[in-house]
């Protein structure tokens, strides 16, 4: 009869590392709060999360830019007059973030007719799960290689509009580029911190670092298919 306890444990134990093969996603701050309730003040400081193969996105506080972080690396990217500034620092306060610590990767080839980010948003779910992890659980993922065409926006502040939390952005596209998608997966996320229409948030960055912020659309390069990154699940 003793025996008994000591088996449930071990069980419990089991099932819990079975349970869990998704990197731990966490958030502070949620979408549909700042952009409905003005809640754009700075929630966390960049400074405080852990370095390590952290992967990281979100607004700036007061959407006043774009934070991007690949494998411990910080991109603050901001618009101005001047054009586009990157900075490479943790100094910084996150209106929204959604990050994860991820020691490994697993890369697949992604198919030549995933071209758009809605292709790439239905595409994710199937190859997460033949890769092992939890599609109803939040992930994140990257796509890297050379893109025929990049878009996106960055952010430039807050103002008076229709929502609390209204605000201007500037639009950004490149073209012939090598560069990153980081990016979060989550089918319970939605206006948390992906928008309610959507499974995923992703941003940009380009090889040469002079690119970074929110991601709204890409084109592949037939010639040079782009590589798929997903955690490698835990065991």
């Amino acid at each position: 009869m003793r025996i008994l306890p000591a088996l449930i444990i071990l069980t419990l134990i089991s099932s819990a590392a079975i349970a869990a093969p998704n990197p731990d996603v966490q958030h502070v701050g949620e979408l549909k709060n700042v952009l409905m309730k003005g809640e754009a003040g700075p929630r966390i400081w960049l400074g405080a999360v852990p370095k390590k193969n952290l992967f990281a996105l979100g607004p700036l506080e007061y959407l006043k830019g774009e934070i991007t972080v690949i494998d411990g690396k910080p991109y603050v990217s901001k618009s101005t007059r001047r054009g586009i500034t990157v900075k490479k620092t943790r100094a910084a306060r996150a209106a929204l973030l959604v990050y994860a610590n991820v020691p490994s990767w697993t890369a697949v080839t992604l198919p030549p007719s995933i071209n758009t980010l809605k292709e790439l948003e239905a595409y994710i779910p199937a190859a997460a799960a033949k890769a092992g992890l939890d599609v109803e659980q939040a992930f994140p993922f990257q796509v890297t290689g050379t893109f025929a065409e990049a878009d996106y926006h960055i952010v430039r502040g807050t103002t008076k509009g229709l929502h609390p939390t209204s605000h201007e952005k500037s639009d950004f596209s490149v073209k012939n580029e090598a560069g990153t998608i980081v990016g979060f997966f989550s089918k319970i996320h939605r206006g948390v911190f992906t928008h309610a229409d959507s499974t995923i948030h992703a941003h940009y960055v380009s090889a040469n670092e002079k690119d970074a912020g929110h991601l709204d659309g890409f084109k592949g390069d037939s010639k040079n298919p782009l590589s798929l990154l997903l955690p490698s699940a835990t065991p």
